[in-house]
């Protein structure tokens, strides 16, 4: 399920409270799993932020963490990660980049739909 190419959207939280979502992309698989306590495991993965709301993922773009496969399918079991296709992503990260789909500025995008309005 979780392979070279595939997409991820994931809410970013701070203590309980969801405070806006990352786009990732899975650059890379099969790597050492990140964990301590899972030495030897061979299901780590090279994610890069594409983009997305809140301080989690604002001007951070190329950002790149190695996390597992057990951790993501976690985090998909409990809601807080889902995959996307690539199309989908791509219109997610124009939108909060504040750009049409085409990638021409939006001048009536206000905010990244995040209820936070930048004056």
């Amino acid at each position: 399920m979780i392979e070279k190419g595939s997409v991820l959207k994931t809410k970013t939280t701070t203590k309980d409270d969801v405070f806006g979502e990352c786009i990732w992309r899975i650059e890379g698989t099969g790597l050492p799993a990140p964990e301590a306590h899972r030495k030897g495991k061979m299901d780590g993965v090279k994610c890069i932020l594409l983009g997305g709301s809140g301080p989690a993922a604002k001007g951070r773009n190329g950002f790149t963490v190695i996390d597992s496969v057990e951790h993501i399918e976690a985090d998909i079991a409990k809601g807080v990660t889902v995959v996307i296709d690539a199309a989908a992503a791509k219109e997610i990260v124009a939108r909060y980049e504040g750009k049409t789909k085409d990638g021409k500025p939006n001048i009536n995008t206000r905010h990244g739909g995040t209820g936070v309005v930048e004056v």
